[in-house]
């Protein structure tokens, strides 16, 4: 098992969705260069709440809400066992964002990272 640095949406059957990104920090970061955290779309923008390791994630204390907690928690159980785990058995799915075949940008909602093309896009073909 390892967790990858990567954008991932997890999507559950009544059709609520969250955006996560987990990334290493660079040189330009406040943090140590090669720290690596756990983010979440909020608006147009991610906020950091965890710190990522190969197997684990540690959800920092001021974010430590049974929110964030879970969320963690079902991002470990999909990268352990990503089509056998408690999740799945639920209906939830665990999405890893695609590029838009027509304008190469980022992929975030479950109808698009399944289409493979973005909503605009979708408008214009």
């Amino acid at each position: 098992m390892r967790i990858y640095n990567g954008t991932y949406t997890i999507n559950s059957p009544t059709g609520v969705y969250r955006t996560f990104k987990i990334r290493t920090v660079g040189k330009r970061s406040k943090m140590k260069e090669g720290t690596r955290i756990i983010s979440i779309k909020e608006g147009h923008g991610y906020v950091g709440f965890g710190f990522v390791n190969e197997k684990n994630i540690f959800v920092w204390n001021k974010m430590k809400d049974s929110f964030h907690t879970a969320c963690a928690d079902m991002i470990v159980d999909f990268s352990e066992n990503p089509s056998g785990n408690k999740w799945v058995a639920r209906g939830v799915e665990f999405l890893l964002s695609k590029r838009c075949k027509v304008c190469n940008k980022k992929l975030t909602t479950p109808e698009s990272v399944e289409s493979g093309i973005g909503p605009v896009c979708g408008r214009r073909v």
